[in-house]
């Protein structure tokens, strides 16, 4: 397989897609993103910006001359929007797409909450799978990231807020999940895309360390040096409340799903296993919780 050069990032602006460009311009990639008209730009200098209105035509001119895209856009209906992407990527000649995914497992995991969720998520794959199998030289890689942990936790989404120093605990706060820094999902795109024929149509998982609640509360705490006010509420009484929410339409709705899934006790196992993680294969550091929340804490 011939080797990838030149990379535009879609979603390149916002903080998932600056961590990816932020890797790909050190590691000497020709990186470009792109953006509409009318949006505002936070891209490095060394970066070129593509405009697009993201019609088929437009999409098809902008990616000539590119060997792979990398797709960071945010929850909603843009990741819809990818299959329009794909389809005008084949057409140009890209080697490579990674979808954007960056977080649970869409391959595996199966609960009916995850599932609508993360429902479109699974037809890109599918739609990948495709035309990779119909268009030669066209290949994909799917990157399962689990928590982005240094991107959520300042956000107060892992029920933490470190400026008050408060913590909500969903139900034991022991369910285990996988989580990623936003810097080695950036070196993880990397490793993918130069190593393209042992990454090639592939859904690979990485994790920089496992957590749960409870540990990272008492991170946390020794960060801070102190001891935290802590409420507990319920998994499933926050699952029911975000169903409804998004019943209604409201996208906050999505959120409260997500924590309900992530953090209920039974059935919670949101780990991807150590002999199933690229992390090796992409030549990823080794990173822990408590250094990963001692830096988040101090930023």
């Amino acid at each position: 397989m011939s080797v990838i050069k030149n990379v535009v990032v879609v979603g390149g602006a916002g903080n998932v897609g600056r961590s990816i460009v932020k890797a790909l311009v050190e590691a000497k990639f020709n990186v470009s993103v792109f953006t509409r008209q009318d949006s505002p730009t936070n891209i490095p200098e060394n970066v070129a910006v593509i405009t697009t209105d993201y019609t088929p035509a437009s999409l098809l001119k902008c990616l000539k001359g590119q060997d792979a895209v990398v797709c960071a856009i945010g929850p909603g209906p843009g990741v819809a929007g990818q299959m329009e992407i794909i389809d005008a990527a084949v057409k140009a000649g890209v080697k490579r797409f990674i979808p954007s995914e960056f977080g649970g497992n869409t391959q595996t995991e199966t609960s009916p909450d995850f599932v609508k969720l993360n429902g479109v998520k699974v037809e890109v794959i599918n739609h990948l799978k495709e035309v990779a199998t119909a268009s030669a030289g066209f290949s994909w890689t799917g990157l399962s990231t689990g928590v982005l942990f240094d991107l959520v936790l300042p956000m107060g989404f892992l029920g933490f807020s470190i400026p008050a120093k408060t913590a909500t605990i969903f139900d034991s706060g022991n369910a285990p999940f996988s989580a990623t820094t936003l810097a080695t999902l950036g070196l993880s795109v990397v490793g993918i895309l130069q190593l393209p024929a042992e990454t090639s149509n592939k859904y690979l998982c990485v994790a920089s360390f496992t957590a749960t609640q409870n540990t990272t509360l008492r991170a946390l705490e020794e960060s801070t040096g102190t001891t935290w006010a802590v409420k507990k509420q319920s998994a499933e009484e926050t699952l029911i409340a975000g169903r409804a929410m998004l019943a209604k339409g409201e996208r906050k709705g999505a959120g409260m799903m997500l924590i309900g899934t992530l953090f209920k006790d039974e059935g919670s196992e949101k780990v991807t296993k150590e002999g199933d993680l690229a992390n090796e294969l992409l030549g990823l550091p080794k990173e822990n919780l408590k250094t990963t929340v001692q830096n988040i804490v101090s930023a």
